[in-house]
């Protein structure tokens, strides 16, 4: 049937900050400093599920220092279009993460605003979901 899916499995230990992850095919999670800017990426560690018999996912660890932001999205946040049919875009996306922010639920709200302008009132391309977590001191 040629059905496949991306996905981005997480395990935070908040008493360290530590990430247990395994990222099937799905896009790349943004790790951002307390200051807004991009430290890390945490990619791919296989492909999609589904995609190819037989493949498997590797686990990979990642850490989140004090202040510091995990903004994981689905390919929804940066192809949604406008009735033009032009993409809200990863650049955009970078551009308002790099944005001073309170606390992670201004960041959550600050993208969703973005991209539901950018669309206006054209038809939902794609599922829209972001999860964005701060680490505390």
């Amino acid at each position: 049937m040629n059905m496949f899916l991306t996905l981005f499995f997480g395990v935070l230990d908040p008493a360290d900050g530590s990430v247990l992850y395994v990222n099937g095919g799905h896009e790349p999670a943004a790790l951002l400093t307390a200051g807004g800017v991009r430290r890390d990426e945490l990619m791919p560690t296989g492909p999609a599920v589904g995609f190819m018999a037989r493949s498997g996912l590797r686990l990979a660890k990642a850490a989140l220092q004090p202040g510091e932001t995990l903004v994981i999205h689905t390919d929804g946040v940066t192809d949604a279009r406008n009735k033009a049919g032009e993409f809200f875009s990863g650049e955009r996306l970078a551009q308002l993460l790099e944005q001073p922010a309170e606390n992670a639920q201004a960041i959550l709200d600050r993208v969703l605003s973005a991209v539901r302008t950018h669309i206006g009132d054209a038809d939902q391309y794609d599922d829209i979901t972001m999860l964005v977590i701060r680490r505390t001191a």
